[in-house]
């Protein structure tokens, strides 16, 4: 558990890094968490999951097109970086 934990904020650090390094490229959402079944519902709906908290997750892609299509599926997103 503590080693998924470790993986998970050493990837979203390297993404953060990168994608502030050039500037462009994609996006992180924080999408809040509402139950136990979140996170097998947004997979299936093809959002990118690169961070799991207990209150949140990470989603990663294009801000608008992820933003658009969180919102399409009823959650609220705030872009992260």
């Amino acid at each position: 558990m503590l080693r998924a934990r470790l993986a998970s904020v050493v990837l979203a650090t390297a993404i953060l890094v990168g994608s502030s390094a050039l500037g462009a490229g994609p996006a992180l959402l924080r999408v809040e968490r509402r139950g136990g079944d979140d996170r097998a519902m947004l997979i299936q709906a093809g959002v990118t999951l690169v961070m799991e908290r207990e209150s949140s997750f990470l989603a990663l892609g294009d801000a608008a097109a992820l933003g658009q299509r969180l919102t399409q599926l009823g959650r609220d997103s705030l872009v992260v970086e």
